[in-house]
């Protein structure tokens, strides 16, 4: 005992001398030491007798040993009293001499003021966070009970701190998050800390109010600490929808390129029109920040229709004021001339007290191609409808003409379907050019292609470009046909040595040419003699040809060879007669 650096301290006999070692000396100061050496323990420690006496009194009568931790037990020392806080205690000595066998109490302490006052000042402090935070504070059970919870819960969401202890977090959860929140609740249980989690707490006006939470777990308690981030939230709504007003703009300029759309926006009241870039470079317009105007002499939209659609301007102001959306179809034309056609709406956005059309939007699309193709569909359409008619036409007399002149049927079904073939070649033709017309040279070659092989000197082929109107094609293709089937049978091409020429030309050479003449031209042959009656070929030839070209034929027998002559009107000619001016060989 003497020997120990721990203060300990011994009690002796029914009074209770005093015995202590040199470590507990410095415990009681000056004024017990060394004094009380061997007094009585009420005489030396009166003035806390009523604390320790009843402890002494108990282990010294068998009453068994004492504990206490950080006790207060005020003292007088260096001259002052103080409030000291000890961890000791009181033990049995045995003594077999003694009534009971105890002999003394034993007396082990350790003086715990500093430890103690440290606490309770960080206690203060913590006292002091609580009280003045502007953060949620809040203890609570693993039950989901509020045991406490801070001031600034009356800040934050409106809520007596008083009103919230004792009741579950679910009477203030927003309930979308209930059952998220009770989720992370047992799992922080579980893991015994929570980090970033993010709630809605309803908040006494019944709005809700974002929290985000840290907590740590003690037994079956949870201290949270929870910080109101309703602000950012609400920025990051904000840029959210910001960020998706952007993409959807985005979106909507793709989707106008993509569909070759522009749009402008025009306001009515304030006499204003807003154009964006697309719309002003459709309209040939030139306006400092896109800005137009509205009514009167100046308004550029009105400029730009083509003066036989302005009065359609009004009826779109009339519809806007009827309707929210309404279909808008007209021409504009531009400062260089051109004509476009433009189709799409108008889009009302904002409207007056009186409901008339405040603001609108109109987006449009250029449809000039469009235009331009349902005007030829309509054309073809016509045209459709005109030849076949007149193809019909065509085939009953090539049908009756062959009819005519043989004595069976088959000699009939072999000319009548070598006919149909050369009508289909011309055809042929013709849709390539999508009925615009054909070209003499490819029309000389399609028909002789079943009567020579290609590339034959048999052939020669001469004249310039000329593209053949669709009615022109088809007469003229009939003739080359039967020109060419006869020439196989009777004429040059039925013997080795036998020649024919093709060739084509203005017959005249004034500024502007009125007749072009076609020439087929055989020798080498049997000798040509003048037919004795005049079969469906010659009706070809001769006829067909002058009727529906409005031209003229001239045909010379002579024993060298058959000569044919076409001439007809240059209106026959989709090509302009000056750009058939000069020939080439083909």
């Amino acid at each position: 005992m003497l020997n120990t650096g721990h203060p300990m301290y011994i009690f002796w006999g029914a009074d209770g001398a005093c015995l202590y070692n040199d470590a507990y000396r410095r415990s009681i100061g000056p004024e017990r030491h060394p004094a009380s050496l061997g007094r009585p323990a009420r005489e030396v420690w009166h003035e806390i007798w009523d604390i320790i006496g009843p402890q002494f009194e108990q282990v010294l009568s068998g009453g068994g040993a004492t504990w206490h931790e950080d006790h207060l037990v005020p003292i007088t020392r260096y001259g002052r009293r103080e409030d000291v806080y000890w961890t000791y205690s009181y033990s049995p000595i045995d003594d077999d001499m003694a009534p009971n066998g105890i002999g003394g109490v034993l007396v082990i302490c350790t003086e715990t003021t500093q430890k103690v006052l440290e606490e309770q000042r960080l206690a203060g402090e913590i006292e002091r966070l609580w009280k003045h935070s502007r953060d949620l504070q809040a203890v609570v059970g693993t039950d989901g009970i509020f045991r406490a919870v801070s001031p600034a819960w009356r800040e934050i969401l409106g809520h007596e701190p008083d009103a919230v202890i004792g009741q579950s977090f679910l009477n203030f959860i927003w309930p979308e998050d209930a059952e998220r929140t009770q989720g992370r609740l047992d799992t922080t249980t579980s893991k015994g800390h929570l980090a970033n989690f993010e709630n809605r707490y309803r908040h006494k006006d019944s709005t809700p109010r974002w929290i985000s939470w840290r907590a740590s777990v003690e037994g079956d308690l949870i201290y949270a600490y929870g910080r109101d981030i309703t602000a950012e939230k609400k920025t990051e709504s904000e840029l959210a929808l910001s960020k998706e007003l952007a993409q959807r703009e985005a979106r909507y300029r793709w989707a106008l390129a993509a569909g070759q759309l522009v749009h402008w926006e025009t306001d009515l009241s304030a006499g204003t029109r807003t154009w964006t870039k697309e719309a002003m470079a459709l309209f040939g317009l030139s306006l400092a920040d896109g800005r137009g105007r509205f009514g009167g002499d100046a308004d550029e939209f009105k400029l730009a229709l083509h003066p036989d659609d302005r009065h359609l301007a009004k009826g779109f102001y009339e519809l806007a004021d009827k309707q929210d959306w309404f279909p808008v179809e007209y021409r504009i034309r531009r400062s260089d001339g051109t004509i476009r056609w433009l189709s799409g709406g108008g889009q009302v956005v904002a409207r007056r007290a009186d409901g008339k059309a405040q603001r609108l939007v109109n987006v449009v699309a250029d449809v000039t191609d469009r235009k331009a193709a349902e005007e030829h569909l309509k054309f073809l359409m016509s045209e459709i409808t005109h030849r076949s008619k007149n193809l019909l036409a065509v085939v009953q007399a090539i049908a009756s003409q062959t009819g005519r002149g043989v004595d069976t049927f088959e000699e009939f079904q072999e000319q009548f379907v070598k006919r149909l073939q050369g009508l289909a070649a011309s055809h042929d033709l013709l849709v390539l050019k999508d009925w615009q017309g054909a070209l003499l040279a490819d029309l000389v070659r399609d028909q002789l292609a079943p009567f020579t092989e290609p590339g034959s000197e048999r052939i020669t082929v001469s004249g310039p470009d000329a593209l053949l109107r669709p009615e022109a094609a088809e007469a003229i293709g009939l003739a080359l046909h039967e020109l060419a089937t006869n020439a196989v049978k009777y004429g040059a091409l039925s013997v080795p040595g036998g020649h024919v020429t093709i060739s084509w030309a203005l017959e005249d050479h004034d500024a502007k040419p009125s007749q072009f003449a076609v020439n087929w031209i055989e020798r080498g042959g049997p000798t040509v003699a003048a037919p004795l009656r005049k079969g469906f070929g010659h009706i070809v030839f001769e006829r067909l040809v002058t009727r529906s070209l409005n031209g003229s034929v001239a045909i010379d027998f002579a024993p060298e060879g058959l000569t044919w002559k076409l001439s007809v009107p240059t209106t026959n000619l989709v090509t302009e007669p000056a750009a058939v001016r000069n020939p080439s060989a083909h």
